[in-house]
């Protein structure tokens, strides 16, 4: 067996090089930047919900770092909750520990993660099933979610 005499941090400047380069199709580049990147493709979607929600712009997600967004949410349902609290707001996401996900009773994350084992919504072979749609249809935050969750197949073909 040859030897090679090339270091990883050589190989993997190739592959960039590569990469920059028309001559792969975007599933092959996206397959070789994962095995590049494996941190980096994992931080890309680890806040991304499995509806398609961005969990870094959630301000409850954000609340326990940040006290004025923790305070503004006091504010916000002070007399809705007894005796509410800035170290109320804080949430595992939905891929956490139930009980520190804002919402525990998500039928989407019961649908998808629990029953199915799936990551995301778009890998299920109903994507989009009519209740999801239904449910993007709520509010401009969960058709962008569904959006999101489209977009993600595309690159995933």
């Amino acid at each position: 067996m040859p030897k090679f005499s090339h270091t990883g941090v050589e190989i993997k400047k190739s592959f960039r090089i590569i990469l920059n380069t028309n001559l792969l199709s975007s599933n092959l580049k996206h397959r070789i930047n994962k095995t590049i990147h494996p941190k980096a493709m994992k931080k890309e979607t680890n806040l991304i919900s499995v509806c398609g929600l961005n969990c870094g712009e959630c301000e409850i997600y954000k609340a326990p770092k940040n006290i004025e967004i923790a305070e503004k949410l006091v504010t916000h349902f002070y007399g809705m909750w007894d005796d509410v609290k800035a170290s109320d707001f804080h949430c595992s996401t939905c891929r956490g520990d139930r009980s520190e996900c804002w919402t525990e009773e998500c039928w989407i994350r019961e649908c998808c993660i629990e029953n199915k084992k799936l990551d995301f919504c778009f890998e299920c072979n109903e994507f989009p099933c009519n209740k999801l749609v239904e449910w993007s249809k709520e509010s401009e935050k969960y058709t962008n979610a569904l959006q999101t969750l489209k977009n993600m197949k595309k690159k995933r073909r």
